[in-house]
């Protein structure tokens, strides 16, 4: 690995990491919103431990992070107050149906302290009671939502669900119909001692929430917030308008990919396209949950599908291959898959969802690891711009976060969402640097315009006359004697009557056809006008690409080591296949005459050319013979070896080119001089 190679390296290496240490740095060491803790020694109507909160342990606005919970069975609102106590962040058993209890404490009206405590509570005073606002977020998928005894708010429908058996409200719901939506709850307590109850139950303001599922997902999405109206409105507000705005630039920036790919005829900005486009489709879906939405598993199920579908979308630009099979190409389709699991995963049994989670995690998990590798592996290759590199190597990392940074209070403290802004931003950098080159390219294009008819309409007349000549020489005075010498075979054979003298004379009939066979090919070479073909700005080291694995297998059929010295991309203004037509054929004269053990491939940059050289260690050239003379180039035994070198030379001239032969210190060299761009 050179040192371009190592630069590069350590260049995505370094962009992993600083990604990687961003997503612990916002999951591990930037504070959120504060977690309230739990009162001690509370106990509920069925005398076993209950997650019960103070209110003199809120901050303005703080998170419920625990809930009394029961599944499978409805409890009667403020009578039974119980459940088994269960954390959001550690989940807990799905079901079909059940109840959460959230129980809210009244300061203690016996306590020593009392003023003390109301003095600390005066920023909630509102009147003669203290005011609260509890946001409920999405339940899955519909529920009823009773504080204390009474029916505050209703999402969607619970099948078979009678209100009279739960409160004085007079109603009922045959069947289940979905729908989500973010509650607000307003929690007033009595501020004044002689009004709060004894009974620190009766004096507690107990939220009981009724669920029901037909999805995969149940119950609460997140941990509920809780603390001042205008605090507790204002930062639900804002996470809502962060997906909002994202969504917003995602969906920007897949449309000026789409464009520049349509205006400039590339293909170049589609992989961070569809990276937008995944990032786009969790902003918008989760966007679409925060509020109302009458489909909430669709949404759900699209969101995951949204975030499979980045990782499998940010492995396109990691062309990486393995005896010219793409290595990323399996490990897309996994991610694909990934994209389908999640998108079916809300409609079907619980347990077979866990199922489908894993197998999906597990795909996202591989795909993430397999982007850094191939990441770092590909700045081995010449032909792999850094800037194509790096956001695959974000997307990695978020991808691995996404598995394993979740249950977070709020979009604001996510670590994920910000890796996905991340992402987002490097992609806009890598589109804005490959726009610039192309244009770049274009200009240059556009300057040399008129050059370039020009130039193009001698090289046209050129061609013509070197086909001709060419044409006409294999035509008569090569092909003439090959034919004759066919009409005199078949007059032998017909003659001849001894068996083996025939046997001969076909052996000799079959290499003269051979011999026709050859000049009928060159003949059709010579009709491919690599002169003709257009000039365009390209690195050269593609064209050393092509010839490389073109000829490394004749090469090492012939104990030749084929050596490449393309440390640093050259661009230039020329026909890249005729250049790698030439390539071709100066490294097979040296495979086939030079009696070499090493040939070597090298493009510099020099005083505003590229100079291509293709150099041997073989027998040279003796300095009477010129071996770009048409048809006199001799072989070892002085045999005629063609046109070569000819043609190639013309080929080169073709593109304002030079190409020249150095034989020193036993090192024969061929040298392509060409414009950069």
């Amino acid at each position: 690995m050179n040192k371009s190679h190592l630069i590069r390296f350590f260049a995505v290496l370094l962009t992993a990491f600083l990604a990687l240490v961003l997503g612990l740095s916002l999951r591990f060491w930037v504070r959120g919103v504060a977690h309230a803790p739990l009162a001690e020694n509370v106990t509920g109507t069925d005398g076993s431990e209950l997650a019960a909160v103070s209110i003199l342990d809120l901050t303005a606005c703080s998170a419920i992070t625990t809930a009394n919970y029961t599944p499978d069975e409805f409890l009667l609102p403020n009578v039974e107050i119980s459940g088994t106590p269960v954390s959001f962040s550690d989940g807990h058993q799905e079901a079909e149906r059940g109840t959460y209890i959230f129980v809210l404490l009244s300061p203690d009206p016996f306590s020593e302290t009392f003023t003390e405590d109301a003095e600390t509570l005066d920023r909630f005073l509102l009147g003669d009671s203290w005011q609260f606002t509890l946001h409920i977020p999405t339940v899955w998928t519909s529920c009823v939502v009773y504080i204390d005894d009474h029916v505050v708010a209703r999402v969607g429908e619970i099948s078979d669900y009678n209100f009279v058996e739960y409160s004085d409200y007079v109603g009922y719901t045959e069947s289940h119909v979905s729908r989500s939506e973010s509650l607000f709850l307003d929690l007033s307590f009595y501020a004044r001692r002689e009004a709060i109850p004894t009974d620190p139950l009766a004096a507690a303001q107990v939220i009981t929430i009724h669920f029901e599922t037909n999805s995969s997902f149940s119950g609460i999405s997140r941990p509920p917030v809780i603390g001042r109206d205008t605090l507790v409105r204002s930062t639900v507000t804002r996470d809502s308008s962060l997906l909002a705005s994202f969504a917003a630039i995602a969906a920007v920036s897949v449309c000026l990919c789409l464009f520049f790919c349509v205006i400039k005829h590339t293909a170049e900005f589609v992989p961070e396209a569809l990276v937008s486009l995944g990032i786009f489709g969790i902003m918008i879906f989760n966007f679409a949950l925060a509020g109302q939405a009458a489909l909430p598993a669709l949404l759900q199920g699209l969101s995951l599908a949204a975030f499979s579908f980045i990782a499998a979308a940010s492995l396109l630009p990691l062309g990486f291959r393995v005896k010219k099979f793409p290595v990323a190409l399996p490990f897309i389709a996994l991610g694909l898959c990934g994209c389908v699991a999640g998108l079916v995963t809300p409609y079907v049994s619980i347990p077979a969802a866990a199922v489908l989670n894993r197998f999906r995690s597990a795909a996202t998990v591989i795909d993430a690891a397999v982007i850094l590798v191939l990441a770092l592996l590909c700045p081995r290759f010449s032909s792999c711009r850094l800037r194509k590199l790096l956001t695959p190597t974000v997307a990695g990392v978020t991808s691995l976060c996404g598995i394993y940074f979740t249950n977070t209070v709020l979009v604001l403290e996510s670590a994920v969402f910000w890796l996905l802004a991340a992402v987002l931003l490097t992609a806009f950098f890598v589109n804005l640097g490959t726009f610039i080159e192309i244009e770049r390219r274009n200009e240059y294009l556009t300057q040399n315009l008129a050059t370039e008819v020009s130039r193009q309409t001698e090289d046209l007349s050129a061609v013509l006359d070197e086909r001709n000549t060419i044409l006409r020489f294999v035509s008569h005075d090569m092909k003439k004697p090959v034919i004759s010498m066919e009409q005199f075979l078949n007059t032998l054979r017909e003659r001849e009557k001894d068996g083996e003298q025939i046997k001969t004379i076909d052996i000799v009939r079959r290499k003269n056809a051979d011999l026709k066979n050859a000049f009928d090919e060159l003949n059709k070479y010579a009709k491919n006008n690599y002169v003709a073909e257009q000039s365009a700005v390209f690195d050269v080291r593609e064209a050393i690409d092509a010839a490389y694995e073109s000829l490394s297998p004749d090469c090492e059929a012939n104990g030749i080591l084929l050596v490449r010295e393309d440390e640093y991309p050259v661009y230039v203004y020329a026909k890249k296949m005729c250049l790698i037509n030439v390539l071709n054929n100066l490294v097979m004269n040296a495979i086939e005459h030079a009696e070499c053990t090493q040939i070597r491939l090298s493009a510099v940059r020099r005083r505003g050319r590229c100079l291509l050289a293709v150099s041997d260690n073989g027998k040279g050239i003796r300095a009477e013979d010129d071996p770009f003379a048409a048809y006199v180039t001799e072989g070892v035994n002085g045999e005629n070896l063609g046109l070569g070198l000819y043609i190639c030379r013309s080929l080169v001239g073709s593109m304002s080119g030079t190409l020249d032969y150095d034989y020193r210190d036993g090192n024969l060299t061929f040298t392509i001089s060409l414009p950069i761009s």
